[in-house]
């Protein structure tokens, strides 16, 4: 006889990165508890489809979302001339 086969041990798991977030899947995906999910969709002005009481958003515009708040915070650092810039302003001699 041959020797027994170990499906389990043959089969390869691939991690897949989900395409959208919900306040279900928040805590999953992103770690927030889903009411910090929703507040901060709606402080960031991510776009999202609302299913009834589900919110749901793209990852890649949450992810983009957090990359445009990170380079504010940035400019912030750099001074009274990154807040200005941040409404559109420049300081005036």
């Amino acid at each position: 006889m041959g020797t027994p086969q170990n499906v389990d041990a043959q089969a390869q798991i691939a991690a897949v990165m989900p395409v959208c977030v919900s306040q279900t899947t928040s805590l999953q995906v992103l770690g927030l508890k889903p009411r910090k999910f929703l507040d901060e969709v709606r402080r960031m002005g991510v776009p999202h489809t609302r299913l009834g009481k589900l919110v749901v958003c793209e990852l890649a515009d949450f992810l983009a979302a957090l990359r445009r708040q990170r380079a504010a915070c940035e400019q912030i650092k750099s001074g009274a001339d990154g807040v200005l810039a941040l409404i559109g302003r420049e300081r005036k001699s």
